[in-house]
């Protein structure tokens, strides 16, 4: 007891001063309210007179936590009548203060969380008698807000300054210029609470005063806020809204706030990528029945690179929060390209047109993003789109429709330009979700037409000599081209179909029109070094030099293309293996050909000559053919014979020839 201090009142002060939890229907040994000194002041007069009028309460260091459980009881419940009769305690209350306190508040009903750490509050005024005004002042800081499993506003300083008009038999408490300051977030506050036996019943009015883009970013969620505070911004944001409705133990009053930004920038650091001319407006709407909340942006606009943004989206139930809105976007290639440079893009010009529609959870996008890009639909317009890929060709021209469905995207009208030839594909990308999370391989279906294929240059794409395909990507493709050509063969009106699974290519019921005839064959490769091949099929009147140029002659030189006239029939067979430029190995090759020669004709062969010359070195045989070894020279020179059948055999580096009888 302290009289002189502050004479002409008299202070009592109290140490260590411990209230314990006080709920109606269960004990608790856990603390409500704890301060390490705390000041009760009295007027010396009226202590003189037996008058004890309480006129100033202030408490240092301590904390008070409010919990409500599950079943809405509070712990707050420390008074009840005394039965005994003395003299009371009046109070005339002048000043409350409070200083390093923290201030907590849990209720498990809502699921609601809240901790603030004062550093210095005071209310002034006669805070006593049935009506009275309070000015009321205090800075701290947040700790944080939890709404459900979001945590808000971790760490965000706080200042606040309001005016309160209590009349305290009506139960209404009215608040005048009150403003709340929120990190560099001024937030404006009036209206009026009405105390009655159900709760408190809430009707106020709140409203920005100023507010930057960053602004907003301190009162995110940690993991946002920290993100978002490193980028560049620049705009102002507006909010107004209301809080109406009955609050208690179990219920919260219902909020309804509208909310716009205008002419804001929003910069990555990292990537670069920048948001400018951003414009949105929405709404917020949390209703104290059930507690729904719903976040809903009417429209949103923003400039990316040298495209735009645009769309709207609903967000409903922060604890879990269910996302349903659709973007569209039109964005230059170039701008991707420089956004995602692994992704191999370079050159790249033109423009992307995308809309997106998202329904779905956010907690799917973290614990099965598959799931949560599958039920996305998104469709995509590209238009005169040119690009080349690190290791692809350049890509020019490229039109194109695409579509995602669930798992699966799917291809229309796909037109470009590549490899000297001009491609139209129309087919799906199936299992693509589970192929970019390494789950399932990738089905590349689809149909190709085609003016030119020069599958030299599109197999040299593979990187020469390292055999090394795609472990996780199947292509199944049905083609249709007028022209392919490959090394020195060309053929034209080529049909078929072409399956890559893993590093093998199989082509089957390949039709086309080549060397004067036409082919159909079927074949198979392993495209590695040392792979294994096969070939089977059946060739129509074929031109035989046409053959042997396009086969640089079977890699011998008896018979040379320019030496050898007539056309082909033949059903063949024939394996090996692929060198480390993946063309077949000649000592490798092995197989079978039953052949017919048409109209055939062998001139100027060096072996008859040769023939001719160990004729004339061997006396014996000279001295009997001497008078017509000149004119068998020349009759060997040009010989034409007729319809010629046989069965070749290849094997070890050798075409074996059976016997047979050639009438010239």
């Amino acid at each position: 007891l302290s009289i002189w201090d502050n004479f002409p009142n008299a202070s009592l002060r109290f140490h260590n001063v411990t209230a314990y939890d006080a709920y109606l229907n269960r004990s608790s040994n856990d603390t409500l309210f704890h301060a390490q000194t705390l000041y009760l002041e009295f007027d010396v007069f009226d202590l003189i007179d037996g008058d004890y009028n309480l006129k100033e309460i202030s408490a240092e260091s301590g904390k008070v936590a409010i919990r409500i459980d599950e079943t809405g009881d509070g712990n707050y419940h420390l008074t009840k009548p005394s039965e005994e009769e003395g003299e009371e305690v009046t109070v005339d209350l002048r000043s409350i203060e409070l200083s390093e306190f923290k201030i907590m508040y849990e209720n498990k009903v809502v699921d609601e969380q809240y901790a603030i750490w004062v550093d210095e509050t005071d209310a002034s005024g006669t805070l006593s008698g049935d009506e009275f005004d309070a000015s009321i002042s205090a800075n701290g800081v947040v700790n944080f807000i939890r709404s459900g499993k979001v945590k808000w506003m971790q760490s965000v300083p706080l200042e606040l300054n309001s005016v309160l008009s209590v009349n305290a038999p009506a139960g209404i408490y009215k608040w005048d210029q009150t403003n709340i300051q929120l990190g560099n977030l001024g937030i404006s506050v009036t209206g009026t609470m009405l105390e009655d036996s159900i709760g408190m019943n809430y009707d106020l009015a709140f409203n920005t005063t100023h507010a930057a883009v960053s602004d907003l970013f301190t009162v995110l969620p940690p993991s946002a806020s920290t993100t978002m505070k490193s980028y560049a911004s620049s705009g102002n944001f507006q909010l107004s809204g209301s809080v109406v409705g009955v609050g208690s133990d179990t219920t919260f009053p219902a909020i309804a706030a509208d909310f716009s930004l205008n002419d804001a920038s929003i910069r990555n650091p990292g990537s670069g990528v920048e948001l400018q001319q951003a414009r949105f407006e929405g709404s917020f709407e949390s209703k104290g029945e059930n507690g729904a909340e719903e976040l809903m942006v009417r429209s949103f606009y923003a400039e990316v690179g040298d495209g735009k943004v645009e769309g709207q989206m609903t967000v409903r139930d922060f604890s879990d929060p269910y996302l349903n809105g659709a973007l569209t976007a039109d964005i230059g290639l170039q701008f991707l390209a420089g956004f995602a440079p692994q992704s191999g893009l370079r050159n790249a010009s033109s423009r992307i047109r995308s809309s997106v529609e998202l329904d779905c959870k956010t907690s799917e996008w973290e614990t099965n993003p598959q799931k949560a890009i599958e039920k996305t639909r998104l469709s995509m317009e590209l238009r005169d789109i040119a690009l080349s890929l690190e290791d692809g060709p350049e890509v020019k021209n490229m039109r194109a429709d695409v579509n995602l469905q669930g798992a699966n995207a799917l291809l229309r009208n796909a037109q470009f330009q590549a490899n000297e030839g001009t491609f139209t594909v129309n087919g799906a990308l199936q299992n693509l979700v589970p192929f970019l999370f390494g789950k399932k391989n990738l089905n590349v279906v689809a149909d190709v037409e085609s003016d030119k294929v020069l599958l030299d240059k599109w197999l040299a794409m593979g990187g020469e000599g390292s055999g090394e395909q795609s472990a996780s990507v199947n292509i199944n493709l049905d083609v249709n081209t007028d022209l392919i050509t490959y090394d020195k063969l060309k053929g034209e009106g080529f049909t078929g179909n072409i399956t890559m699974i893993e590093d093998r290519i199989s082509l089957q019921n390949i039709r086309c029109r080549t060397m004067g005839g036409s082919v159909w064959a079927n074949a198979k490769f392993v495209m590695r070094d040392q792979g294994d091949f096969e070939v089977s099929g059946k060739v129509k009147a074929v031109d035989v030099p046409t053959v042997f140029a396009s086969f640089r002659n079977f890699d011998q030189n008896v018979v040379m293309s320019d030496q050898i006239e007539g056309t082909l029939t033949s059903d063949f067979r024939l394996r090996g293996k692929l060198n480390n430029k993946l063309e077949p190995k000649a000592s490798s090759l092995a197989g079978r050909s039953s052949i017919q020669i048409a109209n055939g004709r062998l001139h100027n062969l060096a072996v008859f000559d040769e023939l001719i010359d160990y004729i004339r070195e061997n006396k014996m045989a000279d001295l009997f053919f001497k008078k017509h070894l000149e004119d068998l020279r020349s009759r060997l020179a040009d010989i034409r014979f007729d319809d010629l059948k046989n069965e070749l055999v290849i094997s070890n580096n050798m075409v074996s020839i059976p016997s047979m009888e050639i009438r010239s």
